[in-house]
């Protein structure tokens, strides 16, 4: 997968170095995919043609025994990162506005639904509680706890581009908001996406709501491209065991 700035991503120049880098990578290992269009783009640039599979996090939950049912769930499970992401690519996010629009749309969605954060480790949680917003935080200690409190989703808003991509392979939709291109990771399994600098309280809450009123036929559609990616990992990778 990529990892650059988002801003002016579509018109990225690499130099030698980096398609010298990603040609190495193609030659080295017997079987290489790529998770977003950007990567498929650089490898191509080098000279070969990679397969694009969905992020391998989407098939995590074949871990559960089923799918919880689209009407069970009733949280709305939001993951809030300092900043928006891990880091700023010099692309002079400002934290605080983005700490100001979560707090905003807890405000907002927690009149009408059951809002709960999940939590990455102690760090996501100390912000989360630092907010003082007085709705639940989650920190999960394990896989599968993470994945019990998803069943209770009906929908997410995260920062963090794995859990939007981890929770969708249980059938459950989210919009995912970062900084840089693992955003098309998550785009790529046609979930929606945002830069931080272009969310707001306002697209965020639209956002959540559409998500919500339409996420009987988002479980369907996710855990038909979960079958498929896996499906697709194990075509990949036949005959290398």
């Amino acid at each position: 997968g990529s990892c650059f700035a988002w801003r002016g991503h579509q018109a990225l120049q690499l130099d030698a170095a980096d398609l010298a880098f990603a040609d190495n990578i193609a030659r080295i290992a017997q079987k290489t995919s790529v998770r977003d269009t950007l990567s498929r783009k650089i490898f191509k640039e080098a000279g070969h043609d990679i397969e694009m599979i969905p992020c391998s996090a989407l098939v995590a939950g074949l871990t559960m025994r089923s799918a919880p049912a689209p009407e069970s769930g009733d949280l709305l499970l939001i993951n809030y990162m300092a900043g928006g992401g891990h880091y700023d690519f010099d692309q002079q996010i400002d934290a605080e506005a983005w700490r100001a629009t979560i707090l905003e749309l807890v405000n907002r969605l927690s009149k009408r639904h059951r809002v709960a954060f999940i939590c990455h480790n102690q760090r996501e949680k100390d912000l989360a509680l630092a907010l003082g917003t007085g709705v639940p935080v989650h920190l999960p200690s394990s896989h599968a706890e993470y994945f019990e409190l998803a069943t209770h989703a009906k929908a997410g808003i995260f920062n963090r581009m794995h859990a939007s991509v981890a929770i969708g392979g249980i059938g459950i939709p989210s919009v995912a908001i970062g900084n840089d291109t693992r955003l098309l990771m998550v785009d790529r399994c046609g979930l929606p996406i945002r830069f931080t600098q272009e969310a707001t309280a306002d697209n965020l809450e639209s956002e959540a709501e559409r998500l919500i009123a339409t996420r009987g036929s988002e479980r369907e559609r996710l855990l038909a491209l979960r079958q498929e990616t896996w499906d697709r990992y194990v075509a990949l990778f036949r005959g290398l065991l």
